[in-house]
């Protein structure tokens, strides 16, 4: 059993920490009864089996209050959402490294900014862009844009990220995607909408811009409904 102020791995560090551990026939399950993570509390359980030829992993877990952009940056070198919110994942992987590991994670992901909390690019910037013509790269949607809340569900497998459902809500908008993101291949491929709100009701959307490319050079364009 394992009590601690503080937890270091690799830059990252924890706040107060509360844990038992055991290690049978080279399988450790760790059972994590609290946990202090970026401003936020949660816990969750994490096995790693190195009994076999390659190792496997699994983590399940449940944040809460915890800073979102430093997590997903953690992920894809990049952060473009900032806020407090949940999140609740069940992932699995098995490699020697962490490219290999890239390449095996499946599971579920689902992440909710209940309290708000901002995204990097304007959705307006990009409709109001699309419109003219198609462009490559983020530089000409990058502006903070203030969300009053967020849900978002992912479908993992084999490292590609699949949205099993989003809707986030902005001022008298609200705006849904659709699409997926490769880890390994650092690819993004995503469909997004907007429409706004009447009597609590969203009107169809009238046109969808896609983004399709490395994440951190994607193409842009719209298609017109």
């Amino acid at each position: 059993r394992l009590s601690a102020k503080s937890l270091k791995f690799g830059e990252r560090a924890t706040g107060n920490a509360a844990l038992a551990m055991s290690l049978r026939d080279g399988k450790l399950l760790a059972d994590i009864a609290e946990i202090e993570f970026e401003g936020g509390r949660g816990n969750g359980q994490l096995t790693a089996d190195m009994s076999g030829h390659i190792p496997r992993f699994a983590v399940r877990s449940h944040l809460e209050d915890t800073e979102i952009s430093s997590i997903i940056s953690g992920f894809t070198n990049m952060s473009l959402l900032q806020g407090e919110g949940q999140l609740t994942l069940k992932l699995q992987g098995w490699g020697s490294t962490l490219k290999q590991l890239t390449r095996t994670i499946s599971g579920k992901l689902q992440l909710i900014l209940s309290k708000g909390g901002s995204i990097g690019v304007s959705p307006r910037a990009m409709f109001d862009a699309t419109k003219k013509s198609s462009f490559k790269g983020w530089s000409a949607v990058l502006d903070d844009t203030a969300l009053q809340q967020m849900n978002v569900g992912f479908i993992a497998k084999n490292g590609v990220f699949r949205i099993s459902g989003m809707t986030g809500m902005m001022q008298n908008q609200i705006i849904s995607c659709r699409g997926k993101i490769d880890l390994p291949k650092q690819l993004i491929h995503m469909e997004i909408s907007m429409a706004d709100k009447a009597q609590n009701t969203p009107k169809p959307p009238q046109s969808v811009v896609h983004l399709r490319g490395p994440w951190t050079d994607p193409k842009f364009w719209q298609e017109r409904r």
